[in-house]
């Protein structure tokens, strides 16, 4: 069930939880359990809500400004031009980094 506020579909407490674990790279029913969904069908709880979720994502993110337009310009376009190639581990540690040279970078604009 999706909460309201001044009239906007949101999502619900444990399905923003759901999303923050899975950003961290838990499994689907390790991030429902800690969301607080049911242990007993944490993988189906999470497929459901995932479900409800990718319904309310067009119109919460037309609302907050985020177009398809806006997304690419703000933040594809200037990853295009990054300066430099870095690898993480799993633990967040740098384990490569490599500057890009400047006459490498590819270029996508229609301007």
């Amino acid at each position: 069930m999706s909460t309201k506020q001044n009239g906007k579909r949101e999502l619900t407490l444990r399905q923003r939880e759901l999303v923050r674990q899975l950003a961290k790279g838990q499994s689907q029913k390790s991030a429902a359990i800690k969301a607080g969904y049911s242990p007993k069908a944490a993988d189906q709880s999470a497929y459901q809500a995932i479900q409800q979720i990718k319904k309310k994502m067009p119109q919460l993110m037309d609302e907050k400004g985020l177009t398809d337009e806006e997304l690419i310009e703000k933040y594809l376009v200037p990853l295009l031009e990054a300066t430099q190639v870095k690898a993480f581990n799993h633990e967040g540690r740098v384990i490569y980094s490599k500057p890009v040279p400047r006459p490498n970078l590819i270029r996508c604009r229609n301007r």
